[in-house]
């Protein structure tokens, strides 16, 4: 059987969440003996590839016209007759696209499965300074992601939070035929899923949050981010992020120390080091560190601005701060939690090993892709 997979990224590229994403289905669906074809819209030239190798049933391909995001919108139409013209001359038994722009003609199709790495929510919290601009923008950013649900029959969510919040936002979502909730993937790099729960070395973390990502105030809310630390320095309290990015000139706070890109060979046992992680973004929509952190056992304290953070913390393994809450709110709610005791801490900490052992692991994903395809190809 053949699967087409779109997208605007590469998956050998060792970068995001969405390159990692892509990389376990084309692993998991050439497990399964499928023929894979990635067909991306973009073609990065970098040497930061994974040294990965798929084999003979996958191919690689990529749209032949040099794209950017100035240029991607208006072909898009064109794109979409390519790919669809594509899947007539090679009989695609699955076709799955996780782009943010819509195919209109393709999605029609009754095999094919749109994958949505945002929701609602994280939409509309995207940030601007000039409100105009924001407020035009975000209507058309919002017309542009609900119109990718009409005429289409499958759709797959990272979680039953996104979901909600899709129905109830989105009228054309309701009209789906299918929409299922898989997981997104990760799996600890530790044979041992319980290393992190050693008792004693917990006790060692540093009374320090530590913060992982692309350092983009549109997105990320960096200056806030940067008020929260220096609002944390009256508590001794320090920021270490780990990342970078064109907005790093926002964070100059004297509190804030950097460590650059967090290498994923090392990076649970970095985040282990630390007592919670924070996360204060806009717009997000399944951030992988956000697992990886529940997978370590380290807390998460939390902006509630995207719907996949709510899903992650339901198991009161983590604290969702008020959206309107100011920085110094905020920092306040992390001094407060650095003071309950090693036992209460270590009760969390569990909880979220709990949780990622009950409903993030890897074999979740695989179950519901196995789900989405025998649905389909036996239909």
């Amino acid at each position: 059987m053949n699967v087409l997979i779109i997208t605007e990224v590469n998956s050998r590229r060792n970068y995001g969440g969405k390159e990692k994403f892509n990389r376990y289905l084309i692993k998991h669906l050439l497990n399964k003996g499928y023929k894979v074809i990635e067909y991306s819209l973009n073609f990065h030239t970098e040497s930061n590839f994974n040294n990965i190798e798929y084999g003979n049933n996958y191919s690689f391909i990529v749209f032949p016209k040099k794209l950017s995001s100035s240029n991607l919108n208006w072909k898009m139409n064109q794109i979409d007759k390519q790919i669809y013209e594509y899947c007539d001359s090679n009989n695609f038994d699955i076709i799955i696209s996780s782009l943010h722009d819509d195919l209109k003609k393709t999605k029609t199709r009754k095999n094919f499965i749109y994958v949505t790495h945002n929701s609602p929510a994280g939409l509309l919290g995207w940030n601007n300074d000039n409100i105009f601009f924001k407020f035009k923008k975000l209507i058309k950013q919002f017309l542009g992601y609900t119109n990718q649900f009409k005429n289409l029959q499958n759709l797959v969510v990272p979680d039953y939070e996104t979901y909600k919040d899709l129905v109830k936002k989105t009228r054309k979502a309701k009209k789906i035929a299918n929409i299922f909730v898989i997981t997104w993937p990760h799996e600890l790099d530790q044979e041992d899923d319980n290393a992190f729960l050693d008792y004693e070395q917990i006790k060692k973390r540093q009374n320090d949050v530590i913060w992982v990502g692309r350092i983009y105030n549109k997105q990320k809310n960096i200056r806030y981010l940067n008020s929260v630390a220096n609002e944390l320095e009256k508590y001794n309290i320090k920021l270490h992020v780990y990342g970078n990015g064109p907005d790093k000139k926002f964070l100059n706070s004297s509190n804030v120390v950097f460590h650059g890109w967090l290498n994923d060979k090392n990076k649970l046992n970095i985040l282990s080091q630390y007592k919670f992680f924070v996360i204060v973004s806009n717009n997000e929509g399944s951030p992988l560190v956000l697992y990886e952190s529940i997978s370590c056992g380290v807390p998460i304290i939390g902006r509630k601005t995207f719907p996949n953070l709510s899903y992650l913390l339901k198991n009161n393994n983590g604290f969702l701060i008020n959206k309107t809450a100011n920085p110094k709110m905020f920092a306040k709610k992390i001094n407060e939690l650095m003071k309950i005791s090693n036992d209460e801490y270590y009760k969390i900490v569990q909880q979220n090993i709990t949780f990622y052992k009950q409903n993030l692991q890897i074999n979740s994903f695989y179950e519901g892709w196995d789900k989405v395809l025998n649905k389909l190809t036996n239909t």
